[in-house]
């Protein structure tokens, strides 16, 4: 509502880049204000505030009601949540733990008892839980992953 653009459940989920729903994968360009209003403005403009064509606007159906410098990223003033942030370290970091050691990241998690989220990722209380319990990590396999666990 504060950007004008569609919920996270539209073609265009995120609100700081332009990522459609089905390249979360990739990174996108970063929206600004003057985008976000451009695209408003064509898709008033050219459909007549049809929801079915919002899509092909990058989501954008209400004016931002942000203000600031036009040109800058909406990242610069709405941060990510918590949540995201820690959602991508302990992402990054279990990924980069299960190209090196397989057997011994999914032995972790498997005695942790957590299960996957959407496309292998994990959710909030994975995330904790999976920081709460290096001590598990490091009894598995000691002499084989003492560099990773320094990392976590």
């Amino acid at each position: 509502m504060l950007l004008g653009l569609q919920s996270n459940s539209s073609a265009h989920p995120c609100p700081w880049c332009n990522i459609s729903s089905k390249k979360l994968k990739t990174v996108g360009s970063s929206r600004t204000i003057e985008i976000i209003l451009n695209q408003f403005l064509r898709w008033h403009k050219e459909t007549k505030g049809q929801l079915s064509h919002a899509k092909q606007y990058e989501n954008c159906i209400g004016l931002p009601l942000l203000v600031g410098d036009s040109d800058k990223p909406v990242l610069h003033y709405i941060p990510p949540p918590e949540l995201h942030i820690l959602l991508g370290i302990v992402q990054k970091l279990f990924d980069t733990l299960k190209m090196e050691y397989p057997e011994v990241a999914l032995e972790w998690v498997k005695r942790l008892f957590i299960g996957f989220y959407h496309y292998g990722k994990f959710n909030g209380n994975s995330a904790r839980k999976i920081l709460k319990n290096v001590a598990i990590l490091e009894t598995l396999h000691r002499q084989q992953i003492r560099g990773c666990v320094f990392c976590v």
